[in-house]
């Protein structure tokens, strides 16, 4: 392994001292680097410009930028207290939310009720025959259907007669015209 993977590993790793960075800087700024430190190259080009816009500030502005204070706000013992409180009050919430929705909603389904397979089978089929009974109700409408599609093929059979007409009309021309020809030409 050359020794500029090396120093790019512990880059990577965050365990790089200064000299390394800058042998790491000095390294891809060159022109002639292999394609698998293209990405590296890219990333320091993106540090270097953002460094030097840093400069192009006015003195001015980076005095104000360097010396704004970063406030850091200490939580009290009141605080650090209430916070504990609410997340407390927040896990018992959940747990009795789990308990409702797993334990009462159980609850909802009946049980097994009926002991005897006979008195469970005649209840079984009260119940289709219920079902039966509105299923049918719904399909007495559909008869109209029925007489609406015997129609519809009648008047297939109609339109099929009508086609037929036309061809005897044609043919009934036809014979006109043959028999006024006929008697042109022979006379008769």
């Amino acid at each position: 392994m050359k020794e500029i993977d090396k120093i790019i590993e512990k880059y990577l790793e965050g365990e790089s001292s200064l000299e390394e960075e800058k042998q790491l800087i000095e390294f891809l700024r060159q022109d002639d680097i292999g394609r698998e430190y293209l990405y590296l190259q890219d990333q320091f080009a993106y540090y270097e410009d953002a460094s030097i816009e840093k400069c192009m500030l006015n003195t001015d502005e980076l005095q104000i930028i360097e010396e704004s204070p970063v406030k850091v706000h200490k939580l009290t013992d009141m605080q650090k207290y209430l916070i504990k409180i609410s997340g407390a009050a927040a896990t018992l919430l959940i747990l009795i939310g789990a308990f409702f929705m797993f334990v009462v909603e159980n609850d909802k389904y009946p049980n097994d009720t009926i002991k005897d397979p006979n008195l469970a089978y005649n209840e079984v089929k009260v119940a289709f025959s219920l079902i039966s009974e509105k299923m049918n109700k719904g399909t007495n409408k559909l008869s109209n259907f029925k007489l609406l599609k015997t129609s519809i093929e009648k008047a297939g059979r109609v339109s099929e007669f009508n086609k037929n007409l036309i061809k005897a009309k044609r043919l009934n021309k036809f014979n006109k015209y043959k028999s006024k020809y006929v008697s042109q030409v022979f006379g008769v």
